[in-house]
């Protein structure tokens, strides 16, 4: 056996060398050189940077027990992705707490998004509670971001101020 294995294998080379096979390497890649200078830079266009539509806006809600408001109403054609959501807020005391809600639209059905907020401090007649989320939440264009603020239980008097940051995203 090992003898006919190794007449096949010299016959095979001896083939080869027959045939005179090469080795060939496949061509260089080509470059492109631009040429543009720092004063005139190459442009370049990033159509879903959200740095290029930011958006924040804030609103304050005063009243009595639950209360709400419109924060901004949105622009058509264009879709407000939400990130951050910050609140700071005040109750009559005593309260077991400030109910948060900014209520979106998306896909045509209105929803409660609860933002979560924690007691910082109290006095005799005041309980003041604060709160920062990162969040994703989204909000269809032409429809108004609502804010919504209240105690438990109901305490005579709520006060918050709910700031919001993302941004824009166009869409058909």
């Amino acid at each position: 056996m090992t003898t006919a294995g190794g007449v096949m294998f010299s016959a095979a080379l001896i083939l080869l060398v027959a045939l005179n096979f090469e080795a060939v390497a496949a061509p260089p890649l080509s470059s492109t050189t631009v040429n543009n200078t720092p004063a005139n830079p190459v442009p370049t266009v990033d159509a879903q940077d959200p740095a290029k539509s930011p958006f924040q806006g804030s609103a304050s809600v005063f009243g009595t027990d639950a209360s709400g408001i419109v924060l901004t109403t949105l622009p058509a054609g264009k879709r407000l992705v939400i990130e951050t959501v910050s609140v700071a807020g005040q109750v009559a005391a005593p309260s077991l707490g400030l109910i948060t809600a900014l209520v979106l639209t998306l896909n045509g059905s209105s929803t409660n998004h609860f933002v979560g907020v924690n007691p910082t401090a109290q006095n005799i007649s005041t309980t003041f509670y604060n709160g920062t989320h990162a969040v994703r939440y989204y909000a269809d264009p032409s429809t108004d971001v609502k804010v919504f603020c209240g105690s438990n239980p109901s305490s005579g008097f709520v006060h918050c101020n709910v700031t919001i940051s993302g941004y824009f995203v166009n869409v058909p």
